[in-house]
């Protein structure tokens, strides 16, 4: 329920709002993953936490009877208008049955994982997703949140295994709620901006530091974009500003 309270609140108005430059962040990321799944044409497919409908219209183009489903309303109503094929409702007691299930970064986020993947396996051939490394390997997520920290309210410690964006962090933990799955490490990047100044202006509306600055006046969040400044000024390139990221791809 706190999952699906915070996916209709406002921060899943900013990730509607917001969708194109999310995609362009996990583009590379993106690409590692459908390059992995390798849907086939014909397939029926279940796109879990699919969000405003990327990779499920995306899926659909490449000719796979697809459905996307998602617990918010704000990103689903955004897909709507893109013209995806999608449902409101939580994974875990998904209906019908499938060829493949999918997900870009969906499947974190389960109150109960052992029995969701349980229902999920039930109803499909094949599982592939991404999801995040642990929350240390990955500098998009702590570096900002690292050079924000004395003017940041105190933050609650992060809870191993919690739902949540690091949810199936750790290898061990993706094994027990998929046994038998195959898991493999890869290395990428996240976008966080096109350019520096949008990338200081995403560094408060996306991502952890965005959710623990929620409450801050201007005066304070201005000076966190001072100092973001500086931290993403170090990993501009050609392609804008961008983050190693750390992922698990992951079959079964």
């Amino acid at each position: 329920m706190d999952q699906i309270e915070y996916w209709n609140g406002p921060a899943g108005d900013r990730w509607a709002r917001e969708q194109a430059h999310i995609d362009a962040g996990m583009s590379a990321i993106t690409e590692l993953l459908f390059r992995f799944a390798a849907p086939r044409a014909g397939e029926r497919v279940l796109d879990v936490g699919c969000g405003a409908g990327t990779t499920t219209l995306r899926l659909a183009s490449l000719g796979c009877d697809v459905t996307g489903i998602d617990v918010s309303r704000p990103m689903l109503e955004v897909a709507r208008r893109r013209g995806a094929r999608v449902l409101e409702g939580d994974a875990a007691a998904a209906p019908g049955t499938y060829d493949l299930i999918f997900s870009r970064f969906g499947v974190m986020f389960f109150a109960d994982p052992p029995a969701a993947f349980a229902h999920l396996r039930a109803i499909t051939r094949r599982f592939a997703f991404v999801c995040w490394q642990p929350y240390e390997m990955n500098p998009w997520a702590h570096e900002p949140m690292r050079v924000a920290a004395d003017l940041l309210p105190p933050q609650p410690p992060l809870v191993v295994d919690a739902p949540g964006p690091f949810g199936l962090a750790r290898r061990e933990r993706i094994l027990e709620v998929l046994p038998g799955a195959e898991i493999t490490a890869a290395s990428s990047t996240m976008g966080i901006g096109s350019t520096l100044d949008e990338a200081v202006a995403e560094g408060l509306t996306i991502g952890p530091l965005a959710r623990a600055a929620a409450g801050l006046d201007e005066p304070t969040r201005d000076r966190i974009r001072g100092r973001l400044r500086e931290l993403y000024a170090r990993y501009v390139t050609p392609e804008g500003v961008r983050f190693p990221a750390a992922i698990w791809l992951v079959r079964a």
